[in-house]
């Protein structure tokens, strides 16, 4: 409520207090602190001021959350259709350029693979030269649990260049154990990742300089061209900026029931072993003895009613507690 809301806890605190006296009112405080709480609760809908005591009542939050949540909707709705309009608009720029470039004598900028290990060998490539970033949208979503070693490789790779990534999953990968952990994973090293409902496309852009979308967009297993021009690379990346403002982080604080029973320690201790670190390693970066190690292990899988140290990861994270 506090989010959907965009009101601090000082605020709420004052609201609680007037939610547990709905028969009464208040007169105007003292305190300017209140003063200035009251007059926030007043814009937001939830208090109203009695104009024959001056005093605050507090109006039934159900009725102003749920116009938030309405107006957050249609806010959500426009943000899908603004990323419809652009992927539209961008795929027919491709489609336009692409038919230009086979009537003309322009250097080729762009590339058609149509198979895939031709594909793979050249994102290993491209991936591999990367120094700054690489953004993408729902690739690796496709990926099986045998297919994660050589993907991690090739982010190894791209992190001893000091690239980062920011990937945008469907929200169905956290229904995937293995790409979740894989996320676990990354996201440990800086790498961030956040879910759409509905991704408007399947791109990679390589340092802002190189894009690869598939030649057909539901069926990246059927070939992609790789993009070298610079004006249509930059509305690719304007495409993934909208989509990441419109996408919420994978691993989402606000996803945390009340009372998260995770200490950072637990909270650490989780992350180390989904991403498959062994128990020595553990204690020695949580700085605590290998039978703690172990004793804490065995306690959270039981919390979280998981049978292997990853299933208790990925599970940590499917309820948003890491």
């Amino acid at each position: 409520m506090q989010q959907l809301l965009d009101l601090d806890e000082p605020t709420l605190a004052v609201y609680r207090a007037l939610l547990r006296r709905p028969e009464d009112h208040v007169r105007e405080p003292e305190s300017p602190q209140v003063r200035q709480a009251l007059a926030r609760l007043v814009a937001a809908g939830l208090v109203r001021r009695r104009p024959d005591t001056g005093g605050h009542v507090a109006e039934r939050p159900d009725s102003v959350t749920s116009r938030a949540l309405a107006e957050e909707q249609r806010a959500l709705d426009a943000r899908q259709e603004q990323l419809a309009r652009a992927r539209r608009e961008i795929t027919d720029l491709v489609e336009l350029y692409v038919t230009g470039l086979t009537h003309s004598a322009a250097p080729v900028e762009v590339e058609r693979i149509e198979t895939i290990p031709a594909l793979e060998a050249r994102l290993d490539e491209l991936a591999a030269g990367a120094t700054h970033e690489l953004l993408t949208i729902g690739v690796t979503a496709s990926y099986r649990p045998e297919d994660v070693p050589a993907l991690r490789a090739r982010d190894q790779r791209s992190w001893a260049r000091g690239a980062r990534s920011r990937t945008i999953y469907p929200a169905s990968i956290r229904d995937a154990d293995h790409l979740m952990a894989y996320a676990l994973e990354g996201s440990a090293v800086a790498d961030e990742y956040r879910v759409l409902e509905r991704p408007p496309m399947t791109l990679v852009v390589i340092d802002r300089r190189v894009g690869v979308i598939p030649l057909e967009q539901a069926h990246l297993d059927r070939g992609a061209h790789v993009v070298w021009s610079p004006s249509i690379v930059a509305a690719f990346v304007q495409l993934f900026e909208l989509a990441w403002d419109a996408a919420e982080p994978l691993f989402s604080a606000s996803l945390r029931a009340e009372g998260d029973p995770l200490s950072p320690r637990d909270r650490r201790l989780l992350e180390l072993l989904a991403a498959g670190i062994q128990d020595e390693a553990v204690s020695r970066q949580l700085g605590v003895g290998l039978r703690t190690v172990r004793r804490d292990a065995a306690r959270l899988m039981e919390e979280l009613g998981a049978g292997t140290r990853f299933q208790a990861g990925v599970e940590a994270a499917r309820r948003g507690w890491l």
